[in-house]
């Protein structure tokens, strides 16, 4: 019997459908486990006390016993050093914000430069200079474009890890230990899993009605199920190991002894009803106005469906939609336009920030660095050894506070 889920419906259909053992894959399983006995204990033993001999020679020190080597430890720590230089790297440059004030119909904005930012010196000189004595604009173009962006698939361990670090306050070990207390628990299925498609046996509609009176997002499910919009979410990817996380009872925030827990429970919730949402849907318009031979646009969004972000409103604030009444915007094109100002900012170009810990999640997955359920461990690892600082929000290349014990979002590592 073959199923990769704890669900009535998944065993059943196991258990109808017997087969045999398939050999290849026990084999597949055999050889994995030899080549963990052999690069991931004797081989690492053997370098890590190698290098730890060599380092104890050459700097003459006795108590050295940090040191160590792993075939993922050691590229996780490289992403960490290659950011490091990245930003010693760094050469500062100057640029130039040039930004118009005009009335658009009543409306005071502020428009950007339709080339956005200027790097050439003179050329900021010469356009400030002409728009000095500019008092009037023509407008050259009114566009007018649909949008969309599209919720979540399922949800897999490292999507999870990744919310958990930059939104939740947690560490990638501390968020598996909570999702694994939940699971154990029963709320939520198996939280280690790269596959984000649900199968075409999971009864979603069942999940849905579960989640269908609970007091923050019962209403969202509740519409769900009598409009019939809920669907299985496209482009998700079966990797063959278990289903995406999902939750499988529901409850309320009273129901959790620990804080921790309860964000978790609610961050799968709500991405499991988003996943079968229909889409953000949203008008972008823009007006193109010519003051003194320069092009200068103003952009503003309608939206028309909000879909998704209805059980996840923070993805709604990330778009950084500029939604203004349209009624009070129609324009035509070669109507003139009333400048009141210009202003120019000069900024220096900033290096990037040391690698927050989603950041590093993110580059261990693109390169295969680990599986999903060692992604936490091999990150502690180059924490607990100190091989790499966890800090605060790092600013103009230089690392933030250093944290001993860290709970919050958005850190670097130095």
């Amino acid at each position: 019997a073959r199923f990769s889920a704890l669900t009535q419906v998944e065993i059943k259909q196991a258990f109808r459908d017997l087969g045999r053992p398939d050999r290849y894959a026990a084999l597949a399983v055999d050889a994995r486990q030899e080549l963990d006995l052999k690069i991931g204990v004797a081989f690492t033993r053997l370098m890590t006390r190698g290098y730890l001999n060599r380092a104890k020679a050459k700097f003459r020190l006795r108590d050295q016993t940090v040191l160590s080597y792993g075939p993922c430890q050691t590229p996780s720590l490289w992403f960490c050093v290659q950011r490091h230089k990245e930003i010693q790297a760094f050469k500062s440059a100057p640029y130039y914000t040039v930004t118009a004030q005009a009335d658009l119909n009543g409306w005071s904005c502020q428009l950007q430069h339709a080339k956005g930012d200027l790097e050439d010196r003179v050329e900021q000189q010469q356009l400030q200079a002409n728009l000095k004595n500019c008092r009037e604009g023509t407008i050259k173009a009114v566009t007018e474009e649909k949008k969309t962006s599209r919720g979540p698939v399922g949800l897999n361990t490292v999507t999870l890890l990744k919310a958990c670090s930059t939104g939740l306050g947690m560490a990638p070990a501390q968020a598996m230990k909570y999702a694994e207390k939940l699971y154990t628990s029963g709320y939520i299925s198996y939280p280690r899993t790269e596959t984000t498609a649900y199968s075409e046996t999971f009864d979603l509609e069942s999940v849905l009605r579960d989640q269908s009176k609970h007091p923050d997002w019962g209403k969202t499910a509740s519409w769900l199920l009598r409009s019939r919009q809920f669907r299985n979410p496209r482009g998700g990817r079966d990797v063959g190991d278990h289903p995406p996380i999902t939750p499988m009872m529901s409850a309320a925030r009273g129901e959790f002894t620990k804080g921790p827990e309860w964000k978790v429970y609610d961050y799968v919730t709500r991405h499991f009803i988003a996943s079968l949402m229909p889409e953000l849907q949203y008008v972008e318009r823009s007006v193109t106005v010519d003051f003194a031979g320069h092009e200068f646009q103003y952009t503003w969004h309608e939206v028309t469906e909000r879909g998704f972000t209805f059980a996840m409103p923070w993805k709604f604030k990330d778009l950084k939609l500029n939604e203004v009444d349209n009624q009070y915007m129609q324009f035509q094109i070669g109507e003139r336009i009333h400048l009141k100002g210009s202003k120019t900012e000069t900024q220096h170009t900033q290096p990037p920030d040391y690698l927050k810990e989603s950041e590093l999640i993110d580059l261990m997955d693109e390169h295969g660095i680990g599986t999903d359920a060692r992604i936490p461990q091999h990150v502690q690892n180059i924490c607990d050894r100190n091989y790499v600082v966890v800090c605060g929000p790092s600013q103009n290349g230089q690392p933030g506070e250093p944290i001993p014990k860290y709970m919050g979002p958005k850190k670097g590592m130095k």
